[in-house]
C-alpha cells in the first residue's frame, strides 16, 4: 500500500512539472527597462556611491561640486568628459537646483542591463538619468533610450 501512494504521488509530481515547462524570458519593455534601472543603480553604487560617498566621505553636494566645477583635467563625472557614443559613460549634473545622474552602456559594455534564467543572458543597452538625494540614493529614474535585447553567449 506505502509503494502504490509513493509511486502515485509521484507521478501527480510529474504531471505538475510537466505543467510547470519553462518559460521563455520576459524581454518586454517593462521587463527591459527593470533591468536597467538595476543596472544603472548597481554601475553607479559601484563607481560613485562606495567610493566617493562612502570611502571618502564626501556629501552629495560635495560631490556634485566637484563634479561640475572647470577642473584641468575635467574630473571623470563632469559633463565636458561624457560621451554618449561611448561604450559606457556617466555624468553628474545640477539642473534646477538637483544633481542629475546620467548614464549609458552599450549591451556589450559590462555596465549593460542583463536578463538571464540562468541558462540564457540577454543584454540590454541604455542611457538612463535620475536624480540623487541628499542620502546618496538614486530617484525619480528617466530612461532615455532603451536598446533591444542582444543575446550574450
Amino acid at each position: 500500500m506505502a509503494v502504490v501512494v509513493m509511486v502515485s504521488a509521484c507521478g501527480r509530481d510529474a504531471v505538475e512539472q510537466a505543467k510547470q515547462a519553462p518559460q521563455a524570458i520576459d524581454l518586454s519593455a517593462d521587463a527591459r527597462k527593470e533591468a536597467v534601472i538595476e543596472a544603472a543603480t548597481q554601475h553607479f553604487n559601484q563607481t560613485v556611491r562606495d567610493t566617493f560617498l562612502v570611502r571618502q566621505r564626501m556629501t552629495v553636494r560635495g560631490l556634485a561640486r566637484s563634479a561640475t566645477r572647470a577642473t584641468k583635467p575635467a574630473a571623470s563625472l563632469h559633463a565636458a568628459r561624457f560621451d554618449p557614443a561611448a561604450r559606457s559613460s556617466a555624468k553628474l549634473e545640477l539642473i534646477d537646483g538637483k544633481v542629475v545622474y546620467t548614464a549609458v552602456a552599450s549591451s556589450d559594455d559590462q555596465a549593460a542591463a542583463v536578463i538571464s534564467d540562468g541558462a540564457e543572458r540577454w543584454a540590454i543597452s541604455y542611457e538612463v538619468a535620475a536624480q540623487l538625494t541628499p542620502d546618496g540614493e538614486l530617484k525619480d529614474f528617466e530612461i532615455r533610450r532603451l536598446g533591444e535585447a542582444t543575446r550574450v553567449d
